[in-house]
């Protein structure tokens, strides 16, 4: 495994006690922090900004003592964070925001799970429109081969042409326990319509699984090239030369959401045998960052660390006769920093206009502070360029990042006001572009 040399650009660590939108503001609104949600808990899963330059923020609500369980939180905000409309909404249980993206239609695609225990949990889909109009709502859910009802996780949501698909995993695997007990997962992609259809799989017009036959497998990311080939991203822990550890995982599906290559030569180029990589995060890489697909994730074994792959943009090409098997297709792959005992931590990814790119994960390497937001620039090639700090004695979280039109900087994710054991709120930081609150 290749090694990064560490450039550390440490600063911006603050403590916050505030207790609503209040913010920590920078001349004219160019740098700000601002707080999002009522009283309660909060948590910042991902925002959205419209090419009107207004923003949709979404996340997660639990207000305690109240009478419903976890609701879905949505807001849209001007360019300076000011608040236009927000709505909370979800049934009488648990409903769980985890991605959202515009429709080619114009309309907003949330993505997420309704939790109906602690091993059920189905696939619940809602439609808003850009000025927060709820429609139509769907939630699916499966039965495995023992007839009992299965736990459905949603990872993202990929936008089609005419729709979109939903990517997560599903316990409804198409072998018995007793058979396969090993076999806990299969990747899940569920395909729609933009008004909100799912495709048949009964008459073979979408296939919603894939995976090995004894694993543990999970689809992050989606992407559609064509109208039939499609390449997803996830891991799994197929037993490979012996060993079981999970991996980073791409695979491709032809036009019905069948698997056209399921990876297997890929899986041995990715990740180290004495540690387990979990995907969290997937983007294309424009041109000038050397095209290709960017992996962000963790790399697991006493502690986490953030692990980055770069990909060919064509992947799976068979190398040229006489030779058998498939390209290289590992343009680069890094190990970053140490984020303590942050398993399974999220990471996100964005392109940078300057180049590179920016990476965003949770962080444990400032002592005494729980874990913090960090914020990093990465060059084309996963070498770290700059890092910074967002947090305070409480636990912080990672949600999204995004970069402006400007070059500064969004960031959004859940911070905990109030000290240690204060509230947790949504969080939206601007930053310029070197990842500071001061110029």
């Amino acid at each position: 495994m290749k090694k990064t040399l560490l450039i550390f650009l440490i600063c911006g660590l603050f403590t916050l006690s505030c207790d609503t939108e209040n913010n920590i503001s920078g001349p004219f609104e160019n740098r700000f922090v601002k707080f999002y949600g009522g009283e309660g808990d909060q948590e910042g899963v991902d925002f959205l900004p419209l090419s009107d330059g207004t923003i949709i923020l979404l996340g997660n609500s639990n207000v305690a003592g109240a009478s419903l369980g976890k609701q879905i939180y949505l807001a849209k905000i001007n360019s300076v964070g000011e608040i236009l409309w927000e709505l909370t909404f979800g049934s009488s249980g648990d409903d769980v925001a985890k991605d959202i993206a515009l429709t080619s239609d114009n309309r907003l695609v949330i993505a997420g799970e309704t939790v109906r225990s602690a091993t059920n949990r189905d696939v619940y889909i809602k439609l808003v429109t850009t000025e927060g109009n709820l429609l139509d709502s769907a939630r699916v859910g499966f039965q495995t081969m023992e007839n009992t009802d299965s736990d459905e996780e949603v990872n993202s949501v990929s936008i089609l042409q005419d729709g979109f698909i939903v990517c997560g995993k599903t316990s409804a695997v198409k072998t018995f326990k007793a058979d396969n007990p090993n076999d806990l997962y299969d990747a899940l992609h569920l395909k729609f319509s933009n008004s909100l259809v799912m495709a048949d799989l009964a008459t073979g017009e979408w296939s919603n699984t894939s995976g090995f036959s004894d694993s543990d497998d999970a689809l992050v990311k989606l992407f559609q090239l064509s109208p039939t080939t499609y390449y997803g991203f996830g891991y799994t822990n197929a037993l490979r030369n012996n060993s079981s550890d999970y991996k980073y995982w791409a695979f491709s599906l032809g036009a019905k959401g069948i698997a056209i290559n399921n990876g297997t030569a890929l899986l041995d180029r990715l990740g180290s045998v004495n540690r387990d990589e979990f995907l969290s995060d997937v983007i294309e890489s424009p041109l000038s960052s050397g095209g290709g697909y960017v992996l962000s994730g963790v790399s697991v074994s006493v502690s986490a660390q953030s692990y980055i792959v770069k990909l060919t943009k064509e992947l799976f090409k068979p190398l040229a006769p006489p030779a058998t098997g498939f390209e290289d297709n590992v343009l680069a792959d890094q190990i970053l920093d140490d984020l303590g005992e942050e398993v399974n931590s999220t990471t996100r990814l964005t392109n940078s206009i300057s180049g590179g790119y920016f990476l965003l994960n949770n962080s444990k390497q400032i002592t005494n502070q729980g874990s913090n937001i960090s914020l990093s620039k990465l060059s084309n090639s996963g070498i770290k360029q700059w890092q910074i700090f967002f947090g305070g004695v409480g636990d912080d979280y990672t949600g999204s990042v995004h970069e402006l039109p400007d070059g500064r900087i969004l960031v959004f994710g859940t911070m905990t006001i109030g000290g240690a054991v204060g509230q947790k709120k949504i969080a939206l930081i601007k930053v310029n572009q070197d990842g500071r609150l001061i110029d």
